[in-house]
């Protein structure tokens, strides 16, 4: 893919992603994480005609460039689920490469079409959207940052195990907070074994 009147040597993404179109990062890192509504509607920062620079990208709608993979490596794998490519654009943003939105792509993804199959195999994924938050807010964030977001956790914790009842997700939010914590990384649980 190629965009006339723009280098090679950026990031692109899908613009109308159906579900998705909040995921785009223009606020400030911190922002982000804790305002009420951090993602400004897409209709108001995005152009219909041309590409517009952004944060960081979601997954779901990546575009990579080989230049950019050979210079500047690729995502780290031991995340395993989630949050990866935010991590790969932060580090490439530091580094001056640009991150694109194309208003006249398009692109189809089904929110959490592949892990809402059962009430354990969504916990187990939600493990791994938390713990990666917190590396992520780790190597990106402040200490402040760090404990904000556990907070937001515990009470996540709280709710799902008081009002939920369900303890198996509460117990697997208290791994992914210890986990994010400690930056432990890789595979704790095969989302495989919970598809029943």
């Amino acid at each position: 893919v190629t965009l006339e009147g723009h280098p090679d040597d950026g990031i692109l993404t899908s613009q109308r992603k159906v579900n998705f179109h909040y995921k785009f990062f223009q606020q400030p890192y911190r922002e982000i994480l804790f305002s009420r509504h951090p993602y400004r509607p897409y209709q108001d920062i995005f152009n219909a005609d041309t590409p517009h620079t952004v944060s960081a990208i979601a997954g779901s709608s990546l575009f990579i460039p080989m230049s950019v993979i050979r210079e500047y490596g690729f995502m780290r794998t031991d995340f395993f689920l989630y949050t990866e490519e935010i991590d790969y654009c932060f580090r490439l943003g530091r580094r001056g490469v640009p991150m694109l939105v194309v208003p006249t792509s398009r692109i189809y993804h089904q929110k959490q079409g592949s892990s809402s199959h059962s009430s354990k195999l969504s916990s187990v994924t939600r493990y791994y959207r938390i713990r990666n938050q917190l590396i992520r807010i780790g190597l990106h964030g402040s200490v402040y940052d760090q404990w904000r977001a556990t907070l937001k956790n515990l009470a996540l914790l709280l709710h799902t195990l008081v009002f939920k009842h369900d303890f198996f997700g509460a117990r697997l939010i208290w791994y992914a907070m210890y986990d994010g914590q400690a930056s432990r990384t890789g595979i704790r649980f095969v989302p495989d074994d919970y598809l029943a």
